[in-house]
């Protein structure tokens, strides 16, 4: 049993605490799903390791995406992943069938307004969340073509031509864009597949550099600005 342990970074004033409790024989067989927050999908597990892995990811990944933990949280991280791993198959279960319900309380007031992934549920294995305008749905094809059909499916009306012709502009509603200017309503799928899913990313391949460009053109500029030459065209 591992229960009300509180961790304190002595290099700051925040405190963070967790619990775990040993579970019932047959709580391993349910899905921990029904403590997430609305809209997370359910996740059957097989085995520990599968609710291991996925219960500590889940975690790290919250950590992780809030701007307002310290650094320290990583190693709070690593404390509790030592423990996970180095306790009985049992305990991986209690942390899912608890996770998500008792972890708010501790986190408040340490950047829970931040946390993006704990808020919207955990990310999905086989998508991305779409986190326009508050929009939870899983987003199967990231591409531009396929972020641009969600949003007229499901944000925007008016067929694919009105879409593609018009010059209204509008403000990106995605959870916390750091765009504040407004953006052409036909540009708003390749502003979210650079500056929110980052599906557009590519590495500069130029031996021994490790720039990575947000875009392609982005990397031909880069090419030809920093290292004087022309871009390579891709073979992807």
């Amino acid at each position: 049993m591992f229960e009300d342990n509180t961790l304190v970074d002595p290099g700051c004033a925040a405190t963070y605490s967790y619990s775990f409790d040993t579970p019932k024989p047959a709580e391993h067989e349910r899905h921990f799903s029904a403590n997430f927050p609305q809209g997370s999908p359910a996740l059957p597990f097989n085995s520990p390791q599968s609710e291991h892995v996925y219960v500590l990811e889940s975690f790290a990944e919250m950590v992780r995406s809030s701007t307002a933990l310290p650094p320290e949280a990583d190693r709070i991280l690593r404390d509790i992943h030592t423990f996970v791993s180095t306790t009985s198959s049992a305990v991986p279960y209690a942390v899912g069938n608890r996770f998500w319900g008792t972890l708010p309380r501790y986190i408040e007031g340490h950047g829970a307004q931040n946390i993006d992934r704990f808020r919207h549920g955990p990310a999905p294995i086989d998508g991305t969340r779409c986190l326009f305008n508050n929009c939870r749905i899983v987003l199967q094809d990231t591409t531009n073509a396929g972020v641009a059909r969600h949003l007229l499916d499901h944000h925007f009306t008016g067929d694919r031509t009105q879409w593609e012709k018009s010059d209204e502009r509008i403000h990106c509603l995605w959870i916390d864009c750091r765009h504040r200017g407004t953006l052409k309503k036909r540009s708003l799928a390749k502003h979210i597949c650079t500056a929110h899913l980052r599906t557009t990313e590519v590495k500069c391949d130029v031996p021994g550099c490790d720039a990575v460009l947000s875009r392609e053109d982005g990397r031909k500029r880069h090419t030809m600005k920093v290292h004087g030459a022309l871009a390579t065209p891709r073979r992807d």
